[in-house]
C-alpha cells in the first residue's frame, strides 16, 4: 500500500497537480530582534499581517515604524524534458483562496488528508536567549535538565521528540530540514544531546531564527496558473542584533533552499523575488539594480518624502532612505521593472519572461528611457546605472510625467538545472540605509558602501562584527532556577518568583514586539499578575535587574 500510495503522488507530481489538495498557507511570524520590524509567512509571499501588508519596518524610531517594502513574492519556473513551463509565481494574496503554494513538505510517505496541511502551517522560531539557556544547561553536566519547548520542537532533521510534542511526524527524508548545530556529527537533530538551532557558517547566534516548509505541489488553485514543478521549499529567516554595528542591526537574512521533490528534471530553472516596494509614501519611489553588487533597491524620487501621501501611511520626510536586496551566495540574474508599458505578467510565459529578464511580452530591456522599445543597448539590468551621475541610465534621469509612480520589479537568480532530488539555495540580505543627515541620493551611495562591506562580512560569517548584548544576568546562569515564571502556559493568574532578588521593571511583549503589560518596580522576591485580558498566544517576558534583561518566553491559554 505504502509503494502505491508513492506511485500515485509521484504520478501526480510528473503531471502537474494533486489529488489530494490545500488551502492557502496562513502562518505568520515576526521578526523584531533588531531595527527592522519584519512579517514572515509561509505561502510564497511576505511582510504581511494577516491580509495588511506593510509590515517591513524600520522601527528603531519607535513602533509601529515606516514601511520601506509593501510586499514580496517568490517566483520559481523551469522546463520539464517535453518543454513545459512549470513553477509557481505569487505576489498579492489578500483576501484570495487561490495560492501557488501549500503548507508542508511534499507528501511522499504518509496518507495525505486536510490534518497533513493543518499540522504544517506553522513556522517555527526561537530566539538567542534561549540557544544560549540550552548551551549553558548542557556544558554544565552535558545533560538537558531544563528542556525549552522551541528548541524539543525544532524541525531539525531526525528530531526524535518531533512527534511526541507535535502530534505529527518529521518526513523520512535524505535532505536536510531546519538546519542546527550537530554537537556530535550524526546527523540527527537531538536537543538532548546538546544539539541547537544554527545556522551554517555563522560565527555567532542570531537574535532570532525562523523556519518554515512549504511546497508547490498541493495546493489548490494556482493563482499564476503554472503547472507544479514539484518542487518543495524551505524558507529560514534571521536577524542580529549588534551592540557596534548599525549596518547590521538594519538588515534581515532569508535562505530559500528548493528541492526538486518530482520524477522528471528541471531545465533553465529560475528563481526571483517580485517586490513591490514603498519607501514612507509610495508616490515618490524610485527603483535600481545593482548588478556588481548583485542587488537592486527602492529609493526616493525626490529630497523630501511626502507628508501628504493619500494612503494614509507613516513617511520619513526628510533625509528619505534607501532599501536594498542583495543577493548573498550567487550572482543577480536579472532586474525588471514589471510596472512598465508592457504590465504586469499574467500567464505562465509572461511570467517566465520576466524570470529570464525580459519584459511580460518577451519584449527585451534596453538601457534607455522607459526601457521598452527604446533604443538603448539590450540589458537584463532595468535602471543599473548610479542616480547621482546625470550620464548613466536611471529612474532619477526619466520623466515619466505620471501623477505616482508604482514600485513593483522582480530580481531573479539563475538556478541551472535541478535534477530529481536535487537541492540547491539562494542567501539574500535586506539591507535598510538611512544615514544621519544624507539626502535621497547620498542615501543610494551609503547603500553601494555598506553593500560592500555587507558581503564582505557575510563571506567572513560575521566574524568580530558584532558584539552582542548580555541577555540573562550571570546570577541566573549559575542559579536558574531562582527565576521562576508559572504556570506556562499559563491561565487568568501568572506568578514571578526571583527569591532573594530585585527587578527593577517587569513587561510582558508579543512576538511583534508591542508591550501587552509593563510594570515599574523595584519587586522583591514575588509578583502576581492578572493576565485574564491578555489573548491567547506566545508572549516573552522581560526582568530587568541592574542593566541585565532576563528574558523567558510565556504561552498563553
Amino acid at each position: 500500500m505504502k509503494k502505491l500510495l508513492t506511485l500515485l503522488i509521484f504520478f501526480q507530481l510528473a503531471h502537474g497537480y494533486c489529488a489530494a489538495q490545500c488551502g492557502r498557507p496562513s502562518s505568520v511570524t515576526a521578526l523584531y530582534s533588531n531595527d527592522m520590524r519584519v512579517f514572515i509567512s509561509n505561502s510564497g509571499d511576505m511582510f504581511r499581517d494577516g491580509n495588511n501588508y506593510g509590515e517591513f519596518r524600520f522601527a528603531a524610531e519607535g513602533l509601529p515604524g515606516t514601511t520601506t517594502i509593501l510586499a514580496q513574492g517568490l517566483w520559481v519556473a523551469g522546463i520539464d524534458p517535453g518543454g513545459n513551463l512549470r513553477g509557481a509565481a505569487q505576489d498579492y494574496i489578500m483576501g484570495q483562496t487561490r495560492s501557488d503554494f501549500a503548507a508542508g513538505p511534499v507528501n511522499t510517505e504518509q496518507s495525505f488528508d486536510a490534518s497533513y496541511c493543518q499540522n504544517w502551517n506553522r513556522i517555527w522560531s526561537v530566539a538567542r536567549h534561549e540557544v544560549e539557556a540550552h548551551i549553558i544547561d548542557f556544558e554544565d553536566n552535558q545533560q538537558i535538565d531544563n528542556p525549552i519547548s522551541s528548541l524539543m520542537e525544532w524541525p531539525g532533521k531526525g528530531n526524535p521528540f518531533f512527534e511526541v510534542r507535535l502530534g505529527f511526524p518529521l518526513p523520512v527524508i535524505s535532505h536536510d530540514l531546519a538546519p542546527f548545530y550537530d554537537r556530535n556529527n550524526d546527523g540527527i537533530y537531538n536537543p538532548l544531546e546538546g544539539d541547537y538551532p544554527r545556522i551554517p557558517n555563522l560565527s555567532i547566534i542570531p537574535e532570532q531564527i525562523s523556519w518554515t516548509v512549504f511546497n508547490d505541489v498541493h495546493r489548490n488553485i494556482s493563482q499564476s496558473q503554472f503547472p507544479s514543478a514539484g518542487l518543495e521549499i524551505h524558507l529560514c529567516t534571521w536577524a542580529l542584533d549588534c551592540t557596534d554595528n548599525t549596518m547590521l542591526n538594519r538588515t534581515i537574512f532569508m535562505k530559500y533552499s528548493f528541492i526538486n521533490r518530482g520524477t522528471e528534471r528541471l531545465d533553465s530553472t529560475y528563481m526571483g523575488l517580485w517586490h513591490n516596494f514603498e519607501v514612507g509614501c509610495f508616490s515618490d519611489d524610485y527603483v535600481g539594480s545593482s548588478p556588481q553588487h548583485q542587488a537592486f533597491f527602492a529609493y526616493n524620487s525626490d529630497p523630501v518624502d511626502e507628508t501628504h501621501c493619500i494612503t494614509g501611511e507613516s513617511f520619513f520626510g526628510a533625509y528619505p532612505p534607501a532599501q536594498a536586496v542583495s543577493i548573498l551566495n550567487r550572482p543577480l540574474h536579472a532586474f525588471v521593472y514589471t510596472s512598465s508599458p508592457s504590465m504586469d505578467p499574467a500567464n505562465p510565459t509572461a511570467f517566465y519572461n520576466v524570470l529570464t529578464g525580459r519584459h511580460a511580452d518577451g519584449t527585451p530591456i534596453t538601457a534607455a528611457g522607459s526601457g521598452y522599445n527604446t533604443a538603448g543597448p539590450i540589458t537584463r539590468y532595468a535602471y543599473h546605472g548610479d542616480p547621482r551621475d546625470a550620464d548613466e541610465w536611471t529612474m532619477y534621469d526619466v520623466q515619466w510625467g505620471l501623477p505616482y509612480r508604482l514600485a513593483r520589479s522582480i530580481g531573479s537568480v539563475d538556478l541551472g538545472t535541478l535534477n530529481p532530488g536535487e537541492q540547491t539555495a539562494v542567501e539574500l540580505a535586506y539591507l535598510f540605509v538611512r544615514e544621519p543627515g544624507l539626502g535621497h541620493l547620498e542615501n543610494v551611495g551609503a547603500m553601494y558602501e555598506q553593500l560592500e562591506i555587507l558581503r564582505e562580512q557575510y563571506a567572513n560569517g560575521f566574524s568580530d562584527n558584532c558584539a552582542q548584548a548580555i541577555l540573562s544576568s550571570e546570577t541566573e546562569q549559575q542559579h536558574p532556577q531562582a527565576f521562576a515564571v508559572f504556570p506556562n502556559p499559563a491561565g487568568d493568574r501568572l506568578h514571578f518568583r526571583f527569591e532573594g532578588q530585585r527587578i527593577n521593571s517587569l513587561e510582558l511583549t508579543t512576538l511583534s514586539g508591542h508591550t501587552a503589560l509593563s510594570f515599574k518596580g523595584p519587586f522583591w522576591d514575588a509578583m502576581d499578575v492578572d493576565v485574564s485580558t491578555l489573548p491567547a498566544g506566545m508572549y516573552f517576558v522581560k526582568m530587568e535587574q541592574n542593566g541585565a534583561v532576563i528574558v523567558k518566553k510565556l504561552i498563553k491559554h
